[in-house]
């Protein structure tokens, strides 16, 4: 019986149906306010792009951050999230509100501190950290994950890496990229 009342009520909020949820206002007694189901939750959007045993490098210096190129796959994806790992990136084709997620475990040159951070249309976000690798030959992981609200679409995400010194090796050993969209911006 519980089973029959889920599955009538992901019917019902089925984010790609056109049908309208009636919904009793408390405030005004007798009213029934009508939404569009697709302004109640929105379509979960999600997209992913990945690397494993990575073994390309990249020399990166300091004074700008570069973009990451060392992604190896596309993960899963939604119809409005477009992973690329071929130009390492991943495009939003959906305004809304995206929950933004990044790790990377790397090597590299020792002795360099690493900024890593997610960028969009071009310009840092507020999601990135940073990881000291302490010798050559160590292996450093990093993580950063956070909200974005994505106004207009398409855009373009990516990842870009800077070190605290010049001609500095960056080599990814395992990353994945992704995003979930949340909500209606």
């Amino acid at each position: 019986m519980a089973d029959e009342k889920i599955q009538e009520l992901a019917e019902l909020l089925d984010p790609d149906d056109d049908d309208e949820l009636a919904i009793d206002d408390v405030s005004a007694p007798r009213e029934t306010k009508r939404i569009k189901v697709q302004n109640l939750i929105g379509a979960l959007e999600y997209g992913e792009m990945h690397a494993q045993n990575g073994v390309a490098s990249q020399t990166l210096s300091s004074g700008s951050y570069t973009k990451v190129t060392q992604f190896l796959s596309n993960g899963l994806a939604s119809d409005d999230v477009t992973p690329d790992h071929v130009n390492d990136k991943l495009t939003i084709n959906r305004t809304g509100i995206y929950m933004v997620g990044l790790h990377v475990s790397f090597g590299g040159s020792g002795s360099v501190s690493w900024d890593v951070a997610v960028f969009q249309a071009g310009l840092e976000t507020h999601i990135e950290f940073e990881r000291k690798l302490g010798a050559t030959g160590d292996i450093g992981a990093g993580a950063a994950f956070g909200f974005l609200d994505i106004t207009s679409a398409p855009t373009d995400l990516d990842i870009r890496a800077q070190p605290d010194g010049a001609n500095k090796t960056f080599q990814v050993k395992h990353a994945q990229f992704l995003v979930l969209r949340l909500a209606n911006t």
